[in-house]
C-alpha cells in the first residue's frame, strides 16, 4: 500500500490540509493539478453503479499490458488518498485491488500451461489425422518409428563397442 495522509508525507499532510479544492469540469479526467493560487483543481467523477467494475477493468488491462504506463492506476491511487472521510468523498476508500491483481497475475502466469495444452491439442490432431487415420496406417506409423528407433539403438552400441 502507498503512504496515507498522516504518516509523515509532506505533500498528502499538505493536501489534507488543504482548504481550497476545487472541480473543474473543463479538464481531462486524469488532469489533477495546482493552480497559482494554491488551489487544488480536480476534474469531476460521475459515479454511477457500474464506475467501480469499470475501473477495475481497465486497471487490470493497465497492469498486464501497459504496465509502464499506468495512469489509471495511480489516478486512482491519488483519488484514495486524497479521499478519506463521506464529506470528501465516498465515504470508505475505494476498493483495495491487491487481490484482484494478484489474482490476476497468478493467472498469467499459470497461463503458460493452458498455452502448452492448447498447443498439444492441435498436435495431437494433426498427428491424428495425418499418421492415424486409419488402422492400417497407425499400424504402419508404429512399425516404422519402432524400426527407426531400434536402428539408432544398433548404431548407438556399434559404436561403443
Amino acid at each position: 500500500m502507498g503512504p496515507t495522509v498522516g504518516d509523515g508525507n509532506p505533500t498528502l499532510d499538505r493536501l489534507a490540509k488543504m482548504p481550497h479544492v476545487e472541480s473543474d469540469p473543463t479538464a481531462c479526467l486524469l488532469d489533477i493539478k495546482f493552480d497559482e493560487h494554491g488551489k487544488l483543481k480536480i476534474p469531476k467523477l460521475a459515479v454511477h453503479c457500474n464506475t467501480e467494475a469499470y475501473f477495475q477493468n481497465v486497471m487490470a488491462f493497465e497492469m498486464c499490458h501497459y504496465p509502464d504506463e499506468a495512469y489509471v492506476c495511480a489516478y486512482i491511487e491519488q483519488l484514495n488518498h486524497l479521499i478519506q472521510t463521506a464529506q470528501t468523498g465516498i465515504g470508505e476508500p475505494p476498493a483495495c485491488y491487491w487481490a484482484t491483481s494478484n489474482r490476476l497475475n497468478q493467472f498469467y502466469k499459470e497461463a503458460w500451461k493452458l498455452k502448452v495444452a492448447i498447443f498439444l491439442k492441435q498436435k495431437y490432431g494433426i498427428m491424428k489425422r495425418v499418421y492415424f487415420p486409419n488402422l492400417w496406417r497407425g499400424t504402419r506409423t508404429v512399425a516404422a518409428l519402432t524400426m527407426v528407433v531400434l536402428t539408432f539403438i544398433q548404431t548407438v552400441l556399434a559404436f561403443l563397442k
